[in-house]
Parts: C-alpha cells; structure tokens; sequence
C-alpha cells in the first residue's frame, strides 16, 4: 500500500460494473454510476490527475461504503475483467477502498462512533448486501423501523456485525488488521472516512502516528 494515501472520492449509486469499467477505460470520462447485484454502495473510476485523461496509465478504481474485505472479492474481480476487456494493464490500478472509519484508543469508544454511520449505510443498503456478510434481515429491519421513529432508535438497533461489516473500526491496531485483510483483497489506497472516531482531531492524530507509519514500514 501507498503510504499517506487518504482522500476523498464523491459516492455513486452503480449502474454495471464491467460496462462501467470496460467505459472509463475507453472513454475520455472520470467517473460513471454502476450498481452491482452483490450490493457495493458505489465505485467510480478517476484518473489520479484531474490533468490526466482516462487513457492515463495511473487509474484510481474507488469503491464506496466498502471496508469489508467482502466487498472486494467481487469488485477487484469485476474492475480485472473490466480492464482486460479494454485491453488495459490492471497493475496500473490503484484499487480505493472508501471506508466508513473509526479509531480510537478503545475499541468501545470507536464502535459507539461508530453506529450512526453504520446506521446510515444499513438503511440504505439493499438485501443482497446483507446475505453477502450473513447479517440477520430482522435485525436490519429494526434499523430500518427505528428510522421511522427517530434517528437514535435506528442507532440503538445497529449491530455489532453491521459495525464490523461496513466499517473499520477499533483501536489502532485493530484497524491496521482490517486494513492489511483489504490489501490481501486486492486495496492499494484506503479513503478514511466518516466518522474518523469520537473525538476527530485525536482521531487523525492516531491514524498519522500510529497507523500510517504501520504501512510506510
């Protein structure tokens, strides 16, 4: 992984994943909406340089709501057959993960951080997306429910395993693990972001000292 590699890329919903790709890569575009049955909330294709063309060999492929090293199995196999199809070199990829993110010194306290998002994610996210990470329906229902109610209602009904699977999450060195799961998957880039954690400045400050520095090594 590229050390320092922390920005942000706009969210998309997805129309077809390989026509999407075989698209940009042809295509003098930076980015495209694409939906994908496995239930990714987004992916766009950008040249690294706004300067760049499409037909740049630097390519960022940035999947949105994607901290699950799930949610790659399909996409880097998706954006390889996309590039092969347009006779383009897949090592030139950078593949970004764009991760809901939290850190803290305590797991608890970045997981309470946590749930609002994941709260957000899961009510807008469709079934085939759960059964992809083995979440109960019902329990998404009640997410889905507590929203009707009131917005914290929606948060006390999230789950540990809808935090686990749509975000990084934890102490620091729980969020180096997830984030060397996503570099085996297939994750050259990694967007950190919202919440960041409970508190964002101490936030930043342990993804520069103590998480960064674990990949620059």
């Amino acid at each position: 992984m590229k050390s320092g590699s922390i920005g942000a890329y706009p969210s998309f919903r997805q129309t077809q994943t390989q026509a999407f790709a075989r698209s940009i890569l042809k295509k003098s575009i930076h980015r495209q909406n694409y939906a994908s049955e496995y239930g990714c909330s987004s992916i766009c294709l950008i040249p690294k340089s706004s300067a760049e063309s499409a037909h740049s060999i630097s390519i960022m492929a940035a999947v949105g709501n994607a901290s699950h090293p799930r949610d790659f199995e399909y996409a880097v196999r998706a954006i390889k057959k996309g590039a092969d199809s347009a006779n383009r070199d897949f090592s030139k990829f950078d593949v970004g993960a764009y991760t809901s993110f939290s850190v803290a010194d305590t797991s608890e306290a970045a997981v309470k951080a946590a749930r609002p998002v994941t709260a957000f994610i899961v009510v807008g996210s469709p079934d085939a997306v759960f059964e992809k990470h083995g979440i109960s329906l019902n329990n998404v229902e009640k997410v889905r429910a507590g929203f009707k109610k009131g917005f914290g209602d929606a948060i006390a009904a999230s789950t540990d395993d809808m935090v686990d699977a749509f975000s990084i999450c934890g102490n620091p060195d729980e969020c180096i693990s997830r984030i060397d799961e996503l570099i085996k998957a297939g994750v050259t880039q990694i967007v950190t972001g919202s919440p960041l954690g409970p508190k964002k400045k101490d936030s930043i400050e342990l993804i520069g000292k103590e998480i960064i520095p674990h990949f620059k090594n």
